[in-house]
């Protein structure tokens, strides 16, 4: 409730095959070990309605797990689950996991568009200074993804909120707002533990890079 999400339970199997129905969910997180259908066989069930509906293909499910070995982590890829969660499982990891997976623009998951779309917006036709401005945010972000981390590791959440600020036009020239939502969640926390450092640093090198991905596949298309 203090992230803001509604939950409701199944019991087993069966019945978090009748709940799914309804299609009231943003995400499943799946106990492989449930009674009377376990969290494979679940999992099977709601991806072969997909053909019906696409809500079935397109929902998250999220395994939770004792045991994250490859071979465990394969089996659930096969049956369509899309990521897994270890039991006892970490608050911190369950919470970026749940805004990866959520369909809105949450911290760690980029809207689905083409961002650098926006820069004709600001270019005007023209080619020379959309390069210049394309050159300008890979230098940018790239320099910005490194600060990031050196600070988020010393734990010196100001000088986060000072570097963001700094590199802040460019994120809004590419109508990136999940920068600005991870600082703020980091700038929330009075006291960050080594996990909850390395997590968010994992989510923001992930933005940071779905972006520099994009700036340069259009840097080569000149």
């Amino acid at each position: 409730q203090k992230w803001g999400v509604r939950v409701s339970y199944a019991y087993n199997g069966v019945i978090a095959l009748e709940k799914v129905q309804n299609k009231n969910y943003d995400l499943i997180l799946m106990d492989l070990q449930m009674p009377e259908l376990d969290g494979y066989q679940a999992a099977i069930g709601i991806r072969g309605m997909a053909d019906a509906d696409e809500y079935y293909k397109n929902l998250p499910i999220l395994a939770l797990t004792a045991s994250a070995l490859a071979d465990v982590v394969s089996n659930l890829q096969a049956v369509g689950m899309n990521d897994v969660i270890s039991k006892p499982f970490n608050p911190l990891e369950l919470n970026l996991k749940l805004l990866r997976y959520h369909q809105a623009d949450l911290p760690g998951k980029i809207a689905e568009e083409d961002h650098t779309a926006h820069l004709e917006d600001y270019s005007n036709g023209d080619e020379n200074f959309k390069q210049e401005m394309i050159a300008i945010a890979l230098d940018e972000i790239e320099k910005f993804k490194t600060e990031f981390v050196e600070l988020l590791t010393t734990g010196d959440t100001q000088s986060l909120r000072k570097l963001y600020h700094r590199v802040k036009p460019t994120f809004a020239m590419l109508h990136i707002t999940e920068p600005a939502e991870i600082v703020n969640k980091v700038s929330q926390l009075e006291e960050l533990t080594g996990e909850e450092r390395s997590a968010y640093a994992i989510a923001m090198t992930e933005v940071c890079n779905q972006l520099l991905t994009e700036l340069k596949a259009l840097e080569k298309a000149k």
